[in-house]
This record gives structure tokens, sequence and C-alpha cells, in this order.
């Protein structure tokens, strides 16, 4: 009689640890992944290899939000600087418009001789939740399957740069 109570008595300690279980995976299967179905991360480099002061300027946009950063190798007299924005949404719209996935895709990783002969590169990178892909390439080429999302991108490194130094922009 006692071996039988003790059984019930397990089996409802196993059925709780179940519950208790099943609980908690649906507490966490609720939370939200790093990056979701819908969402993009969009990076954009333009880079001189043999420069002096600020050689590379990088954007990257995330749900409308960018960060521009200019740098260069000497970071004690030319320390980094970084702007924040936030894209309009027709400006987000416009962008991602832009981004044929399957023409990305296609492309091979690197086009021409980015940066042969100092003459710079161009970088950009699209991340999505099951996609990552990189096309690096000669400063300032066309790349027809992209070249909507480059000149929305350059425009828009070009506004930073403006923003930075206006005695430039004129």
């Amino acid at each position: 009689m006692q071996l039988t109570k003790c059984a019930s008595y397990l089996n409802k300690l196993n059925g709780l640890k179940i519950f208790l279980l099943l609980f908690l995976f649906s507490i966490f299967s609720c939370q939200k992944n790093e990056i979701e179905e819908n969402d993009i991360l969009i990076k954009y480099r333009v880079t001189f290899g043999f420069c002096g002061g600020y050689c590379t300027s990088y954007i990257e946009i995330e749900n409308r939000n960018i960060i521009y950063t200019r740098s260069s190798r000497d970071s004690i007299e030319y320390p980094k600087i970084q702007l924040n924005n936030k894209m309009s949404i027709k400006e987000w719209n416009s962008l991602l418009v832009s981004i044929n996935m399957d023409s990305i895709l296609s492309l091979p990783n690197i086009i021409g001789c980015p940066d042969c002969a100092d003459g710079g590169a161009e970088w950009i990178e699209i991340i999505t939740a099951d996609t990552l892909k990189s096309v690096i390439f000669e400063y300032w080429d066309t790349i027809d399957p992209i070249n909507n999302t480059i000149e929305i991108l350059r425009e828009m490194d070009r506004e930073f740069y403006c923003e930075l130094y206006p005695e430039y922009c004129q």
C-alpha cells in the first residue's frame, strides 16, 4: 500500500515537472529572435587602402536607423566620427524596393579589382533572418543588378559627408 502511494506521488510530481517545463518553454519561445524574417540589416562601406586621414566611411542601416562612421588607420590623429540618423518611411521603403535579393545573391563576392592601385573599393552587405551576402567592387563602378541600391547608399554617404564637411560641398 505504501508503495502505491509513493508511485502515485511520483506520477503527480512528474506531471507537475512536465507542466512547468511546458510553461517555461512557452514563455521563452515568445521572445524576439535577433533578426526576424521581416528585418534587414544593410551595410555599405567606401575605403581607400593607401590614404591619409579619414579613409573609410561606413553606413549601417537597420529598421530605418542609420549609423554613419568615418574612420582612419591613425585613430590618434583622426579619431572615429559617428553620426546617427533615422530614415523617413518613404526613404526606407525606397531603399527596400531597390534591393533584389535574387540579383544580389547571383553576384560574385568580389567584382573587378577593388582598391587596386589605391583606386578605392565599395562594399555592400545585406543580412536577413536567413541570408548574408557581401559584394565588394571597384570604387564608383556600376553594378547593374544592384546599381539602384548603390546609388541610394552613395547619396546617403555624400549627405553625411557634407554634414561633417560643409565647406567641401558647395
